[in-house]
């Protein structure tokens, strides 16, 4: 990942102590600080319960059910996409 963020790591060949005066180790956080960090997982739970609540049923047992069909189906098939 730090090569794709392309993260000079020469500040871990250095005390910690002096992290905070070393440009590598300053650049790097800085760009740590500005990742956008996304639970997808939680993200299309929570998206799958807004756009179906209700409408295939209102038996918080059938619900669960459902819901776990869902995930075994996002499971089984990683790589299906909601574009043809």
């Amino acid at each position: 990942m730090l090569k794709k963020l392309n993260i000079d790591i020469s500040f871990l060949n250095i005390s910690p102590d002096i992290w905070d005066r070393d440009d590598s180790y300053l650049k790097s956080q800085e760009i740590f600080q500005n990742l956008r960090v996304v639970n997808d997982i939680a993200e299309r739970g929570v998206k799958l319960m807004q756009d179906f609540k209700g409408l295939l049923t209102v038996d918080e047992e059938q619900k669960q059910f459902l819901l776990q069909c869902v995930e075994d189906h996002w499971k089984q098939y990683t790589d299906c996409k909601k574009t043809l």
